[in-house]
């Protein structure tokens, strides 16, 4: 692996070790807004009922999403399976 810089400017040497936090990419303003720590669901409900479309990269957290590639799934029905695991989990506790 070569040297390289970020797409934020900062440079990367050969080898380094790069560790990213998906709970605090979740709780970027510059990305979600002042509001970023509160639960809207709103954010994704567009003006006409549908959904709102978000570029894929503000998601880093469902890159592991690929996986699911193999049982051509996209990233919009993962995360529905995954709304619905978390939903059902909120209602069983």
């Amino acid at each position: 692996m070569a040297a390289d810089s970020l797409p934020s400017g900062h440079n990367v040497k050969k080898n380094s070790l790069i560790l990213v936090s998906l709970h605090a990419m979740g709780r970027i303003k510059w990305i979600w807004g002042e509001d970023c720590e509160e639960f809207k669901p709103e954010r994704w409900i567009a003006e006409d009922g549908g959904f709102k479309n978000h570029p894929g990269n503000k998601f880093s957290a469902l890159n592991f999403c690929l996986q699911f590639k193999a049982e051509n799934l996209s990233r919009k029905e993962v995360t529905f399976i995954l709304m619905k695991a978390v939903v059902a989990s909120i209602f069983h506790n």
